[in-house]
């Protein structure tokens, strides 16, 4: 008897741990299926990507341009054949000429380069719509070493007016030879 009276003792005690073991392998399947949820990260390449092409437009492009031309001042560009380099002139110290009501700019651009070099300057009339409303402008001289062109009031529009300021963007295009060359407005 004393045998069957510690097997009846242990009998709560086994259905107790049984009882357990049964809910953990029931909370264990239940729960498998449910993952907390994973946070999604953003892939690298893919920023890497949209902040170097929002970089490229904020940086260099017809509305935002790389470079702002001070009267005076020279500036050495790199050029290359795939890309544009995006400019536009300061208005600081230019004036219109004097003698007319419709003044006529007394501006000049110049492009120096080395001999054999080939550039082609261009002007965007209007970076708001497009910017690929674009003509090439013609020198007014030019030599194997140097270009000269005549800037127009329209160049400069908003210096001198009161209307709305148009934006205008330039740019260089190289065509062959070396693709450092130095630029100055005049």
């Amino acid at each position: 008897m004393p045998f069957h009276s510690t097997r009846s003792n242990e009998l709560p005690f086994m259905k107790l741990f049984q009882t357990l073991v049964l809910l953990t392998v029931l909370v264990s399947i239940l729960s498998c299926g449910k993952k907390p949820p994973i946070e999604e990260k953003p892939d690298p390449l893919v920023q890497l990507f949209v902040i170097n092409v929002f970089n490229e437009y904020y940086s260099n492009s017809c509305k935002f341009p790389s470079l702002i031309l001070k009267k005076g001042e020279t500036y050495t560009i790199d050029l290359s054949l795939s890309s544009k380099k995006w400019f536009k002139f300061s208005p600081e110290g230019t004036t219109p000429h004097a003698y007319s009501t419709n003044p006529v700019s007394n501006h000049s651009f110049f492009i120096e380069k080395e001999a054999g070099t080939e550039v082609l300057w261009f002007t965007s009339d209007s970076c708001e719509t497009s910017p690929s409303y674009t003509y090439d402008r013609t020198p007014i001289t030019t030599s194997s070493t140097m270009q000269k062109y005549e800037l127009w009031n329209s160049d400069l529009t908003g210096i001198y007016r009161t209307q709305p300021q148009v934006i205008k963007g330039y740019y260089i295009q190289l065509i062959a030879g070396n693709p450092n060359i130095t630029i100055r407005f005049q």
